[in-house]
């Protein structure tokens, strides 16, 4: 009784807001808690953030109101361990303890847990950290809270990447779902999109979950370089987005605009490229969007102040089908490599072979991009057939 008599300073939860700016991470973190005491008063609070054997600290002092109040506070991690879901890579968490103490008295603690991943969603698309996410997703009536340990595990075991359950506060279910390398989608997101995840083709949705996260996804993950994200068909013309992972700031068309927007929260300096060769340099406060007349452009490309591109955009006449080009090299008696680009833009490129496995399939080319894939495993000269939906 005496000790909870002490604690006057309650800490009701932690909010989490992470930065990624490859191969860095800021944490910013919000401890919300709430005074007891009649009067303000001084009290210590310390934050740790912990992963592996490596151990951070910051200490602060701040003055406590009676009531609600909100203490800031946030750590900038170099070379940070970026999470990836089963079946793509590693999943390492940060775990975050916070401590408050007032009077010579500990009085409250709290913890959470952080995954440094960027997801971004489109249609049949799916992107973690800018590689595209291939894999089965477990989806469940039962809402997540009611998982069990051991359910969350056999899910693991079986090779998903993620759940689809109904949406849940729990941060602690998240959390475990997090160390789990699984991602965890609302049931307001379509189970459509979830079943099509830029991997497999809808026909291979029914899939084993072990054979939709084996090779492809291993092979997805190694990839580094941007994706379209986005593409739009509307009154006969197409935008086309293309934005680097993680990157600070971003373009999109719309409105008869170029729109730029600043995603982080620090200035950012830019500079906006037409091809017509204007360049025009601006500045972003954390963010902003800032709207640039389009002038019948075809393109612009965004970058930083160091000359680096963000992102890209393309506008052109509609194309029923675009035309595809592949090149073929064998490297080796039963591997093969493939150069493939287009003229247009190409949604879903679908590529068969009657031998051999293919290390990528079912992915968007823009314009002027091109991709390389790997055949192996092939026991003879493998026939080929390219395809891509139409817009």
């Amino acid at each position: 009784m005496q000790d909870t008599l002490r604690k006057q300073i309650l800490a009701d939860s932690i909010v989490l807001e992470n930065e990624l700016l490859s191969p860095d991470a800021d944490i910013w973190l919000t401890l919300n808690c709430t005074s007891l005491y009649p009067e303000p008063v001084t009290a210590a609070f310390t934050f740790v953030l912990k992963q592996g054997d490596d151990t951070r600290k910051i200490a602060l002092t701040e003055d406590v109101e009676p009531g609600p109040n909100a203490v800031e506070a946030v750590f900038s991690v170099k070379e940070a361990l970026y999470w990836l879901p089963n079946g793509a890579g590693e999943a390492p968490v940060y775990e975050i303890m916070a401590g408050i103490e007032a009077e010579g008295e500990v009085q409250d603690v709290a913890n959470a847990y952080a995954a440094l991943y960027e997801l971004e969603i489109y249609e049949n698309r799916i992107a973690i950290n800018g590689k595209a996410l291939s894999g089965a997703v477990c989806i469940t009536e039962k809402p997540l809270s009611e998982i069990s340990d051991a359910e969350l595990d056999e899910i693991k075991a079986l090779g998903f990447c993620g759940i689809l359950a109904e949406k849940t506060d729990s941060a602690a279910v998240r959390d475990k779902c997090a160390a789990r390398g699984l991602l965890v989608f609302e049931n307001e997101i379509s189970p459509q999109v979830i079943r099509f995840p830029g991997g497999p083709s809808p026909k291979d949705c029914v899939r084993s979950a072990k054979e939709a996260c084996g090779a492809l996804a291993r092979a997805l993950a190694e990839k580094e370089t941007p994706g379209v994200y986005y593409a739009e068909a509307a009154g006969g013309v197409n935008r086309f987005f293309v934005k680097r992972a993680l990157a600070p700031a971003g373009l999109f068309a719309d409105g008869g605009s170029l729109w730029c927007y600043n995603r982080s929260f620090r200035d950012f300096a830019g500079a906006l490229e037409t091809e017509d060769g204007t360049k025009t340099a601006f500045y972003l406060d954390p963010g902003e969007t800032k709207g640039f007349p389009l002038s019948g452009h075809q393109g612009a490309v965004l970058r930083d102040k160091d000359g680096k591109e963000l992102a890209r955009v393309w506008l052109g006449e509609k194309s029923a089908s675009p035309k595809l080009f592949v090149s073929r090299f064998r490297i080796s008696p039963e591997e093969y490599r493939l150069a493939i680009a287009a003229d247009g833009f190409a949604e879903c490129v679908e590529i068969k072979t009657d031998t051999g496995v293919l290390s990528d399939n079912y992915f968007s080319l823009a314009p002027q991009e091109s991709r390389e894939i790997i055949i192996s495993g092939c026991k003879k000269e493998p026939q080929l057939s390219c395809s891509a939906i139409e817009l």
